[in-house]
């Protein structure tokens, strides 16, 4: 009879199983989603076991060195001998341990990016799904609205006919349903205007059960200069083809989702710290870059109209460091009043995108604040007020 393959006990503690001779291919994922989940108890069960079994080794060879120390001045070979197996055993016991932590960080992480993976796609779903259906429900309504105040068909023999519109002069105003548009001849061409969108102002769902208001632009919105045409002072806006929200602050129109803030690399004197690599941090410049799961870095929709991605950062670029000192790559290097004019002379194109989507990042961290916490307060604290108010007596602080 064969004898199955040997699996260390890093490997089979973090469940890490050979192909054995003869066994059956493996199930699709699908079919073995219960059985997954039947199989954690079983194995949450094993795992304490195998931990109780490794506490009473380590007891048990702690025992073993305490009983071979010797006291008399006449030495027994055997004793050093015993001593010798025991570190030896702990040894081996150490390196596998460090293989299991190993081997439990890499699909830990593995776990982790697929789950995180599968909840943004279900969220874009989700949002993309609630879009599309208020779109179809403004439109009905205006399709409606427009049948009920629509004038009813003349006959042929009562439509007079057209009177032409008087020739505009250079520089004169048209009405507000025509532009001028200057042809390659440089006369003044008609053109009409477009009408303005039906939008709608809802809940839009950011992380988890954290929503915020904002305007919803329609979906069929793509490319930046339809999006940002839309986009005017005063409103928070949700883009549903980027996944992103976007405010614009006289003419500039910054627009970023809520990214992730991953922490620098951790001191020698912590010892090994598993960390999940960084991505989405730096912007992709291959120009004929597809995206997706391929590649690590941010696409930005301003150039990549199909994507969906989210800039992350690292939580040093909130750390500020004049631009003329030798600061560390990464930082922040604008922001001081005293070295202002210095910061806008030695920053670059991509630092200064950088800061733009960062701030936004920052504003959309600010509109959920706003919401959640500043409006339920002071709503709170008017309550308060008007309770003590009838009271007679002042409100708290």
């Amino acid at each position: 009879m064969d004898r199955p393959p040997t699996v260390s006990y890093a490997e089979s503690l973090a469940g890490v199983s050979r192909e054995r001779p003869g066994a059956a291919p493996p199930a699709s994922p699908n079919s073995t989603q219960s059985g997954s989940a039947a199989l954690l108890p079983e194995l949450a069960g094993e795992i304490d076991a195998r931990l109780c079994s490794l506490h009473r080794v380590a007891d048990a060879l702690r025992e073993v060195v305490e009983g071979t120390r010797q006291e008399s001045p006449i030495f027994n070979i055997s004793t050093f001998e015993t001593r010798a197996s025991a570190i030896s055993t702990m040894r081996q016991l150490h390196a596998e341990l460090q293989k299991l932590t190993a081997i439990v960080a890499k699909n830990g992480a593995a776990a982790e990016a697929l789950h995180r993976a599968e909840l943004k796609a279900a969220q874009e779903g989700l949002n993309r799904a609630q879009t599309q259906a208020a779109d179809g429900i403004l439109a009905r309504l205006t399709t409606m609205a427009a049948d009920r105040h629509s004038e009813p068909a003349r006959p042929a023999w009562a439509q007079a006919a057209p009177t032409p519109a008087p020739a505009a002069e250079p520089g004169a105003k048209n009405p507000a349903a025509w532009a001028k548009v200057a042809s390659s001849s440089g006369t003044a061409v008609p053109r009409p205007v477009t009408p303005a969108l039906a939008l709608v102002r809802r809940s839009v769902r950011v992380v988890g059960d954290v929503t915020v208001d904002a305007v919803v632009l329609p979906i069929t919105l793509k490319t930046a200069p339809e999006v940002f045409a839309a986009i005017t002072a005063g409103d928070l806006y949700y883009v549903p083809h980027w996944n992103h929200f976007a405010v614009r602050v006289g003419g500039c129109v910054l627009h970023a989702g809520l990214g992730r803030i991953y922490r620098g690399a951790p001191p020698r004197s912590a010892g090994p710290v598993a960390r999940e690599a960084p991505e989405c941090v730096k912007e992709c410049r291959r120009a004929r870059c597809a995206g997706g799961a391929g590649c690590r870095y941010y696409h930005d929709p301003e150039d990549f109209p199909d994507s969906t991605d989210v800039r992350n950062f690292m939580a040093d670029s909130w750390y500020y460091t004049p631009a003329v000192s030798p600061a560390r790559y990464g930082t922040r290097r604008i922001g001081s009043a005293s070295d202002l004019e210095a910061d806008i002379r030695a920053i670059g194109l991509d630092e200064a995108r950088r800061f733009l989507h960062q701030t936004a990042h920052d504003v959309l961290c600010a509109a959920i604040l706003w919401q959640h916490v500043v409006v339920p307060a002071q709503r709170q604290k008017r309550a308060d007020a008007a309770k003590a108010g009838g009271r007679g007596r002042d409100p708290p602080r």
